[in-house]
């Protein structure tokens, strides 16, 4: 029998030195943006039981399917929604991990089947406003780390499209499968029966989000056209959009609502974020998983949103640069009543530091000295405290722990 070549099968690549290089000088990046934001580092396993793997209908027929010396069937995963599952579970909090993900086929329009991403996952958080706008920070961070020119991120929130043709459908879930139809073409006749129903001004307006961008100020107009802005969940989205574009300078240039970018509808149930670069190539995308925690015991899980960069994609286009080393600074939090403006008090003390920092965030200590010992055996270099009352000042002072013992900072914020 003819010998192979010692080749590496279609889709699967090694990386040269430059390539690699730059794949470690990015996931340095993306790790220092993860102590910045309080996301500790988890290594998690991308093989799993088959059936763990079912609970997601999007990996069956995509994943690479193995068998253990007992005969137990196992998988590799073939996105990040196994390992948010596995953080749930858990009971992991704030956690950043780079991971391989396997398709038996190429990953979307990318030229592999084996791939790399870093991500970035919330869990158990009980206010979906702290959930998403920590992740549309961390979005814009990252853009504005990496100077990815020209990039736009779109937003979309099913539930929103849903509400402005509710009176079409009995449920989100017939919308859902309208939409998939429309997108997929799977059964024109029924997809065209839904839209006969429409009216005709109902199908020129279905049409035009589908087709358009909006800005946060042209949703929130049409909203208020329409009489939607009763709804609980709109009422969050809008809420979040309003806040994130009060605190992220040039918010409104950059975040637009595309209610045509409808992926993994069958995953995310809030709101989703795909960010693409100049050349129109997804780089980053995500969403918040509303009704996960059906899929995990512990109810204590409220809430968990994820955040996944193309580690590959990054490399082979964008030249990344070795960071200086970083000194960690350690934020005790006391109970506060404005939990949503903790990330943007945070953000702008790390912008405003005279170093480079990475952050380790602490809501959980009974007390003063139970942090700060904490922040100690961190090996921390700074410590602060914020409070109700700090959150209403513009200067904060950071305490030197270790090293800096003894020392002060006062920072302008």
């Amino acid at each position: 029998m003819k010998s192979r070549e010692l080749e590496l099968p279609k889709g699967i690549h090694d990386y040269n030195f430059e390539e690699s290089s730059q794949i470690i000088n990015l996931v340095n990046v993306l790790r220092e943006l993860s102590h910045e934001g309080g996301y500790e580092e988890v290594v998690l396993s991308s093989l799993y039981y088959e059936e763990t793997s079912d609970l997601m209908q999007t990996s069956i027929g995509k994943r690479y399917d193995l068998q253990d010396k007992k005969g137990r069937k196992l998988t590799l995963a073939v996105d990040s929604s196994l390992s948010i599952m596995r953080g749930l579970g858990a009971k992991l909090f704030n956690k950043g991990h780079i991971s391989t993900f396997q398709r038996v086929f190429r990953y979307r329009n990318a030229p592999y089947r084996s791939w790399y991403q870093y991500c970035y996952g919330i869990y158990g958080v009980g206010e979906k406003q702290y959930a998403d706008s920590s992740i549309l920070l961390l979005i814009n961070k990252i853009i504005e780390r990496l100077n990815i020119i020209n990039s736009e991120v779109f937003l979309n929130e099913c539930y929103v499209f849903f509400s402005f043709f509710e009176k079409y459908f009995s449920q989100l879930n017939d919308f859902k499968d309208f939409l998939f139809n429309f997108k997929y073409e799977i059964d024109k006749d029924e997809q065209n029966k839904v839209l006969y129903a429409f009216s005709k001004e109902d199908q020129e307006l279905f049409f035009f989000l589908i087709n358009n961008k909006l800005t946060i100020r042209e949703l929130d107009a049409l909203v208020e056209r329409k009489t939607l802005n009763k709804s609980p969940k709109i009422c969050d989205f809008l809420g979040c959009l309003r806040l994130c574009s009060a605190k992220i300078p040039n918010f409104e240039d950059r975040f637009f609502v595309n209610f045509g970018k409808y992926k993994s509808l069958d995953v995310y149930d809030g709101l989703t974020y795909q960010v693409y670069d100049a050349d129109q190539i997804l780089i980053m995308e995500g969403g918040r998983y509303d009704e996960f925690s059906s899929l995990v015991t512990d109810s204590f899980v409220k809430q968990a949103a994820s955040l996944c960069v193309g580690v590959d994609l990054f490399a082979r286009k964008y030249k990344i640069l070795e960071k200086e080393s970083l000194q960690k600074v350690f934020y005790y939090i006391l109970e506060v009543g404005a939990l949503t403006e903790i990330g943007f008090m945070v953000d702008k003390i790390n912008k405003n530091l005279p170093f480079k920092s990475k952050t380790s965030i602490d809501f959980s200590s009974k007390n003063l000295m139970v942090a700060k010992n904490r922040a100690i055996a961190e090996n921390a270099d700074w410590f602060v405290v914020i409070g109700d009352r700090e959150l209403c000042k513009n200067e904060i002072q950071l305490n030197g722990v270790n090293k800096n013992r003894g020392e002060s900072l006062k920072v302008i914020v």
